[in-house]
C-alpha cells in the first residue's frame, strides 16, 4: 500500500528493521530493499533468468545446481562504498 502511494520514497518513511521484495506490475520490475542500517539481511542471486532471494544465505546455498562463489573484488568494492 505504501509503495503504491509513495513509490520508492516509501523506503525513506519506513522506520525499523525490514527486508522486502516488491513486484511492480506497471513497470514490470522487481524491487529488493532492506533497512538503511542493514540489520535485516537480503541476499540474492540470479541464475539464468531467475532471481532467487532470501533473508539467509543458507536458503540459497541449498538450491540444486547452485555453487557458492565469493568475489573478493566485490566485497572490497562494497566495503569501500560503505555497504558493509
Amino acid at each position: 500500500i505504501g509503495y503504491n502511494k509513495w513509490g520508492l520514497n516509501v523506503f525513506k518513511k519506513i522506520q525499523g528493521d525490514f527486508a522486502c521484495v516488491i513486484y511492480d506490475q506497471k513497470s514490470d520490475s522487481v524491487i529488493l530493499a532492506r533497512d538503511h542500517v542493514g540489520v535485516k539481511q537480503l541476499v540474492y542471486t540470479i541464475i539464468g533468468s531467475t532471481i532467487i532471494f532470501s533473508s539467509e544465505v543458507k536458503a540459497i546455498h541449498g538450491i540444486r545446481n547452485f555453487t557458492l562463489q565469493i568475489s573478493i573484488n566485490k566485497i572490497s568494492e562494497d566495503w569501500l562504498m560503505g555497504l558493509w
